[in-house]
């Protein structure tokens, strides 16, 4: 990191290589769509860039480029205007990338199904709950990195991420009441 506070465009090329996919995966479960994911993370990594003198080399950089990132999508969400809780709006990034080709077409049709559905139960749960899940199990950040990123104690990470838990089991047993 030293090297990118310096102004050396190599490193802050291979630190881009490094963290680009991790942070759209990120910023596009946040968001659930590919423009402002995209504008979000052109402003993720102005700010590294920028801000690159301003870390602090004990701490976590995964963590710190995180919390740049979750800030930078929150504030992109309150200059929208745009309240994603209830999202309807398809977003194929997540099944067209994981889609086994080896599978037969029933199970291929299934797995879609369940990535359709795990999908839209993450969208329709709240975005405080939404961010907690997707940092530990798609960010697969841990508890203390969750906690550096988001500035929330370690307690504080844990009740709000057994909440999320509780929501999104909610949000499922109701779809499937409803489905049925």
């Amino acid at each position: 990191m030293g090297s990118v506070a310096s102004g050396d465009e190599e490193s802050f090329s291979l630190l881009m290589n490094t963290y680009f996919s991790l942070m759209y995966a990120f910023v596009l479960k946040m968001t659930g769509d590919k423009n402002i994911t995209d504008d979000v993370l052109q402003d993720v990594f102005l700010k590294v860039w920028r801000n690159a003198k301003r870390y602090r080399h004990t701490g976590n950089l995964k963590a710190w480029i995180f919390s740049i990132a979750r800030n930078t999508t929150i504030d992109q969400l309150r200059k929208r205007h745009l309240n994603f809780t209830d999202l309807d709006q398809e977003d194929e990034f997540f099944s067209d990338n994981i889609e086994d080709e080896t599978l037969l077409p029933p199970e291929i049709f299934e797995k879609k199904e369940l990535q359709d559905s795990v999908q839209s139960t993450l969208y329709s749960i709240p975005l405080i709950h939404r961010e907690m899940l997707t940092l530990r199990y798609i960010s697969e950040l841990s508890l203390a990195e969750i906690s550096e990123v988001t500035g929330l104690s370690l307690n504080n990470v844990k009740s709000r991420l057994r909440r999320a838990h509780i929501k999104f089991r909610e949000s499922i047993i109701n779809a499937t009441k409803t489905s049925a």
